[in-house]
């Protein structure tokens, strides 16, 4: 309400005074992102965009309809779409990428290293660009496989504390991936029985302790 903003005439003499410019702001923020054909991956591109993005924002929010209606700012816009279409497709298509790369999962510090840089790749990305990432799901199910692994590497039928590292990176490996999707995504009974197996190191660990002290 204007009644709530006891400066709202200054505001929106200030709103006044630069709406003039934004429209031609906006088709140089644009023609600064490039050619849709040129358009690259990157954070470089995506501030550019984000630039081009505030100002139009501006105008569809705070300007009468026939600023975005103008000839020379329909061109832009309907190339900054182009633009910025180009650019979530490329920056997806890399994530994509290291993802497939990961392949079969398996139980190594290779495959750990690929899960790792297809995950902080597609952490980096965008949030509006996440939902476009076709294998998102993919490196999902290939960091669930990987927590399966660790843990089906502890025995825990002859568990001792030269296992506790092992443990360990698999609790870790745990938490960081039902932090990131859910609890849903690993089975219950995969906790439980890693839960059994920290349980049973600290029961060992006490056991050692008590020994020590009696001794």
């Amino acid at each position: 309400s204007k009644a709530l903003v006891t400066d709202y005439e200054e505001i929106e003499a200030a709103r006044q005074a630069v709406a003039p410019d934004v429209p031609a702001a906006f088709v140089a923020a644009v023609a600064a992102i490039g050619p849709v054909e040129e358009i690259t991956a990157g954070a470089e591109t995506y501030a550019k965009i984000l630039k081009a993005q505030t100002l139009r924002d501006f105008m569809a929010n705070f300007m009468d309809a026939s600023a975005l209606q103008a000839a020379d700012v329909a061109a832009a816009d309907t190339t900054f779409t182009a633009c910025k279409q180009q650019h979530r497709t490329l920056e997806t298509a890399l994530v994509n990428g290291l993802i497939s790369a990961i392949g079969k999962v398996a139980f190594t510090d290779e495959c750990h290293g690929l899960i790792v840089a297809a995950r902080e790749a597609f952490n980096a990305l965008p949030e509006e660009y996440k939902n476009f990432c076709s294998k998102r799901y993919t490196l999902a199910y290939a960091e669930a496989d990987y927590v399966k692994l660790a843990i089906a590497a502890i025995d825990a039928d002859n568990l001792t504390l030269a296992d506790k590292a092992k443990v360990e990176l698999a609790r870790r490996l745990y938490d960081e991936a039902t932090a990131a999707y859910g609890k849903n995504l690993l089975a219950t009974t995969i906790n439980n029985r890693l839960g059994d197996s920290e349980a049973t190191l600290k029961a060992l660990e006490k056991a050692i302790a008590e020994l020590e002290a009696a001794a």
